[in-house]
């Protein structure tokens, strides 16, 4: 089996940043978006990190069932790329992108990331 690619940490911490920084500032729903789909790039290269660790868990176990069911939230916000219908709802999709972005960085963006991620 053959490693992925390494995430661009700096980029995605990058874009981290600045998806914190949208609660303190207002911006476009143009920018919002933009930002969204640079979140929803990133989670799209993170998850199969996560999806290999579930598929070395137990099938029906309490782990797998946990971690299965948040990287399903996370690849379904990352397949929505539906224009947003208001500004309020191109915020909350770029707040959401970025806390699945985070966790997925966090536990599984680099090679230090636990052996057994909790959800």
């Amino acid at each position: 089996m053959s490693a992925a690619p390494a995430p661009p940490t700096d980029a995605i911490q990058a874009a981290l940043v600045r998806a914190a920084d949208v609660g303190r500032a207002a911006g476009t729903i143009e920018q919002l978006q933009a930002l969204a789909d640079e979140l929803r790039d990133y989670v799209r290269v993170l998850i199969p990190a996560a999806q290999a660790h579930a598929d070395g868990l137990w099938k029906g176990g309490r782990d797998w069932y946990l971690l299965v069911s948040r990287i399903g939230t996370a690849r379904r916000a990352a397949e929505s790329d539906a224009a947003p219908a208001g500004l309020l709802e191109a915020h909350v999709r770029v707040r959401l992108l970025a806390t699945d972005c985070r966790w997925l960085l966090s536990e599984y963006g680099s090679a230090s990331a636990p052996e057994r991620a909790e959800p």
